[in-house]
């Protein structure tokens, strides 16, 4: 389902009538949800698209074989920030790396798939579904937590900005929202696909249609009518929303802002799950120069967005976890590059969890046909989360139990 595009000087634009309403003197207070004084808890979720090469983002820095295995396509070990006595971390991730010294960042060693899946496609389905078996045709792991942990919250439970709207938001039993770049708003989920095709055309036609199909046209409508209250209030939250953080004015950038803006939205409770997406990783060829890059616009971003959420107390709740469909390969192409691996390390950030470093870190002497061996099963992760985060039953959701990691202590 789609609703018009507008680019997003309009989307500010509209909001800002909202956005001058007396209840947006009261943005960034304490947010109350109910009569309950405690802060509900946000994830959000950020893809590392494309298959972050873990090896250029956590440096092996005492590792001999690391410098044999990489001649180009490699950070020397004397310019990572050192995090421990074997870790270092890519020297562009300067404001990460005080988020690790500070306690508010976790590293999760070798993370992926259980059957070492070295496809974009099929990955990343199974990343979003949490079930390598049904991946592309089983419901999302979000939306499946929705039916347990918020059944009575409506499609505003969960919003992703960017292109690409998560696979794990989808199902036939939930809507959720999507500001895609953000120059288009969409609710996405069960229905037609298209609103205005859907739409009767003139009263004429409202009279001849069949009492079955005037039911389905009118459930049509309700969505589309609470897409197009959600989209004003969207449009109010990123609009009115004032920060003394300065964001990096690029794609990234602007997306972390809204959603610290949708997360202390002034009316109304605010998402449980807010996701975005980065990259593409996908480093073949002449690597450093690119992933370099993506490391800077990573820590310019992602830095600034956990200040902002320093600064109140939805924000200093919430967690972040920044994940890829899967590793690169250990050794370096022919192309000065990387082709796709297995494991590589997942991040956790927030204000309110027990940083530092957990799992297996990897061995480059014992590898997986080439790859980094997976010691941490990916579901650890959405276990976690589901369990410790949102007090729900992970079982249900990703069908057998997996140990937890310890970042929500």
């Amino acid at each position: 389902m789609s609703q018009p595009n507008c680019n997003r000087r309009a989307f500010l634009k509209a909001g800002l009538a909202l956005a001058a309403t007396p209840w947006a003197s009261a943005w960034g207070q304490p947010i109350l949800l109910g009569k309950d004084p405690k802060v509900q808890r946000t994830l959000i979720l950020l893809e590392l698209k494309g298959g972050n090469d873990g090896l250029s983002t956590i440096i092996p820095v005492r590792d001999p074989l690391y410098k044999k295995l990489r001649k180009s396509a490699i950070v020397q070990p004397k310019d990572a920030i050192e995090l421990d006595p074997t870790h270092g971390l890519h020297p562009n991730l300067k404001r990460l790396a005080q988020l690790f010294q500070g306690g508010n960042m976790g590293i999760v060693e070798s993370v992926g798939l259980s059957n070492g899946v070295r496809s974009h496609f099929k990955a990343t389905d199974i990343w979003h579904s949490g079930n390598p078996e049904k991946a592309g045709a089983a419901p999302g792991w979000v939306a499946q937590l929705g039916d347990q942990a918020w059944r009575k919250r409506g499609s505003e439970a969960v919003v992703h900005f960017g292109d690409n709207p998560l696979g794990a938001h989808k199902s036939a039993t939930r809507n959720f929202l999507s500001i895609q770049n953000p120059d288009h708003f969409a609710l996405l989920g069960k229905g037609p696909e298209n609103f205005e095709k859907a739409k009767p055309k003139g009263k004429a036609r409202r009279t001849k249609v069949p009492s079955g199909q005037a039911a389905a046209l009118e459930k049509i409508r309700g969505i589309q009518d609470r897409a197009r209250h959600e989209s004003l209030r969207i449009r109010a939250a990123t609009a009115g929303y004032r920060s003394t953080v300065v964001y990096p004015q690029t794609p990234l950038g602007r997306n972390l802002r809204d959603i610290a803006a949708l997360m202390n939205v002034p009316v109304g409770a605010p998402p449980r799950v807010l996701s975005t997406t980065y990259g593409s990783f996908d480093t073949h060829s002449r690597q450093k120069n690119g992933h370099d890059r993506l490391m800077s616009g990573l820590d310019e971003a992602l830095g600034a967005f956990m200040e902002d959420l320093g600064r109140t107390p939805i924000g200093r709740n919430a967690v972040v976890l920044a994940y890829s469909e899967f590793g690169r390969r250990v050794q370096e192409n022919g192309s000065q590059g990387t082709d796709h691996g297995k494991g590589g390390p997942s991040f956790v950030f927030g204000h309110d969890i027990a940083g530092g470093i957990y799992g297996q870190p990897p061995s480059l002497s014992e590898l997986d046909d080439g790859d980094v061996k997976i010691t941490t099963d990916f579901r650890s992760l959405y276990a976690t989360l589901i369990e410790d985060l949102f007090d729900s039953d992970s079982q249900r959701i990703l069908g057998a139990s997996f140990p937890k990691v310890g970042f929500l202590g």
